[in-house]
């Protein structure tokens, strides 16, 4: 019999956010949304074609993600995984900027956003950073008839003439779904549709460089998910073409133990998501991290899942880890 009352301790207790350092003037937040989609934006229009299957689900789905992305206090949210549906007052990304607060406003890049179901956007808190020229979107070569065409715009934090501009990417997954040609598993370790993310990543650096340059911009932070791993083709060309891993440069992997990962597939960590920074930007990086907030939790948690959670937990509000990234401009 004891003795005394059993003294429980948590072995494996929740991340709190990343703490932003001092020496911060801006932080930038990525996160793959999950299939935010809102239905009409109604209120009604549910089930959605991906997403939530009613508007109660859509509630919590969304409720779970505005407490992820405003717990860490971003200054510049770049998201992928949202609804493809325009950019009026009835859709999801203008819902979500709503529901983060009144200071935040969405990058409306409207032309050309592609024929697939999601698309990659940016948001931004007007209090704090100047969204500087329009944004340009990618619509040629791989994207000129398909897929998600990446988004591009400059930002400069304000009381700073320094600028750097955000380009946002999702490339195709892994899914073998329809893949022909050289779209098949090549047994590569790479998965099927490796061919199409190679063709994706060469021409996002070939358009990255053919962007118009500013005077006041010392840099580029290619962010997304790249739905590929650091040592498959699309990370090794934008290394080969100067992009550097902020994460694993302040993070690095040793052959025991790899911190800071975002996707976990079958039981096993990795990393899908990335921020890239150009050469000229890295001497402005002062932090970059991921939040385990999504993969090391049970789907059953999950907005679908049939476990009750309080709606403003940010527990399982996506099936990726937010990447934050912090610069000093």
């Amino acid at each position: 019999q004891p003795l005394s009352p059993p003294v429980f301790q948590r072995a494996n207790p929740r991340p709190d956010p990343p703490a932003r350092p001092d020496s911060s003037t801006l932080r930038v937040m990525t996160l793959n949304l999950g299939n935010l989609f809102n239905g009409d934006g109604r209120g009604g229009g549910f089930p959605a074609p991906r997403g939530a299957k009613s508007g109660k689900q859509f509630e919590r789905q969304l409720a779970r993600l505005v407490t992820t992305l405003s717990a860490p206090g971003p200054d510049i949210i770049a998201v992928t995984e949202v609804e493809n549906d325009g950019y009026g007052r009835h859709s999801a990304i203008a819902e979500l900027t709503g529901a983060l607060g009144e200071h935040w406003r969405y990058v409306k890049a409207d032309s050309n956003t592609g024929n697939d179901a999601i698309r990659t956007d940016l948001l931004y808190r007007s209090d704090r950073v100047t969204a500087q020229g329009s944004a340009s979107r990618l619509a040629a070569g791989p994207f000129r008839h398909r897929g998600r065409p990446p988004v591009a715009q400059v930002f400069h934090p304000k009381g700073s003439n320094r600028a750097l501009r955000v380009v946002v990417t999702h490339l195709k997954s892994k899914a073998c779904r329809g893949a022909e040609g050289p779209d098949r598993d090549q047994n590569d370790g790479q998965g099927c549709y490796s061919h199409s993310r190679e063709q994706a990543t060469r021409a996002i650096l070939r358009w990255t460089d053919s962007l118009p340059q500013t005077g006041n911009l010392v840099g580029t932070l290619i962010t997304g998910d790249m739905n590929s791993y650091a040592r498959e083709t699309p990370l090794q060309l934008m290394a080969r073409a100067g992009y550097i891993n902020a994460v694993r440069r302040l993070h690095a992997c040793n052959r025991i133990n790899c911190d800071h990962t975002s996707y976990r597939y079958r039981g096993r960590s990795g990393t899908l998501d990335y921020s890239l920074v150009s050469e000229a930007l890295a001497g402005y990086l002062v932090g970059a991290s991921t939040w385990s907030v999504n993969t090391d939790e049970p789907r059953a948690l999950d907005y679908q899942g049939p476990v009750p959670v309080d709606g403003d937990q940010p527990w399982r509000s996506s099936d990726h880890d937010p990447v934050i990234t912090d610069f000093s401009l």
